[in-house]
């Protein structure tokens, strides 16, 4: 019953941290949260991050906050795992992190249910006719991408490494990208680009009603929501490419 309890607790705090007003009242959810998560062994901590992963749907930059977590567990268990391999070796020398990750439950593998859940959702309201901005998703679907990219590079700076094993390191393998890029990231893909021509007809149509309006004025967010548009399909894009040259050295 505590763990519910606490659990119940966290939840309160993810919307506590999205939605109270006072900035200083945002922040001190999120220590607060942080703290909180930090009472749970590892394995029971994973599962509950991402069922807050998907219970914070409606507040995107709290999903941002809880996949910037996910990336610091996993930097954290690596770190860890360095400092425990160098403990008790004939000359101290300590074996690469990345050659431990498999036997973490933060590793890359892992984390890609969490990612998979914040980009599937966009991709499923999409193709059930949703008609709902994608720029108010765009906090979790970037921090989503910023992770996975920042572990496709990672898999691939570590098969490049002369250190560590490479069997040992390939938990994120290409097989995984390959089935993540086929179910998610081509259709996101598709989702961002049919947005920005939708919203780019906006913007011409604003720019055409003359003088300075009220469509002047949605003009401007157009404006705002198209560059965030466009820098959200410029991550995906590195994302592929990495995708890419991950899937063409296996």
């Amino acid at each position: 019953f505590a763990s519910i309890s606490m659990a119940a607790c966290a939840e309160a705090l993810v919307v506590h941290m999205a939605t109270a007003v006072a900035a200083p009242e945002r922040s001190a959810g999120y220590k607060i949260l942080q703290r909180l998560l930090d009472l749970w062994a590892a394995a029971p901590r994973f599962d509950l991050l991402v069922s807050l992963l998907e219970k914070s749907k409606p507040h995107p930059k709290a999903t941002a906050l809880l996949l910037h977590r996910l990336k610091e567990e996993l930097l954290a268990e690596r770190k860890v795992g360095m400092v425990s391999s160098g403990e008790g070796t004939a000359d101290g020398a300590r074996t690469p992190a990345r050659s431990i990750v498999s036997a973490c439950v933060f590793g890359p593998a892992a984390l890609l249910v969490p990612i998979r859940i914040v980009l599937q959702d966009t991709v499923t309201a999409a193709a059930s006719g949703h008609n709902f901005p994608l720029e108010s998703q765009l906090d979790a679907v970037m921090g989503a991408l910023n992770l996975l990219r920042f572990l496709i590079a990672d898999a691939l700076s570590s098969r490049q490494s002369v250190h560590g094993s490479i069997a040992e390191s390939e938990v994120l393998t290409p097989s995984l990208m390959r089935q993540l890029k086929a179910d998610v990231l081509q259709h996101l893909d598709k989702r961002l680009r049919e947005d920005m021509d939708m919203v780019w007809a906006e913007i011409q149509v604003s720019n055409n009603a003359g003088p300075r309006n009220q469509e002047s004025d949605k003009s401007d967010r157009s404006k705002i929501a198209f560059t965030q548009l466009q820098v959200t399909l410029v991550t995906l894009e590195r994302v592929l490419e990495l995708s890419a040259e991950m899937m063409a050295v296996a």
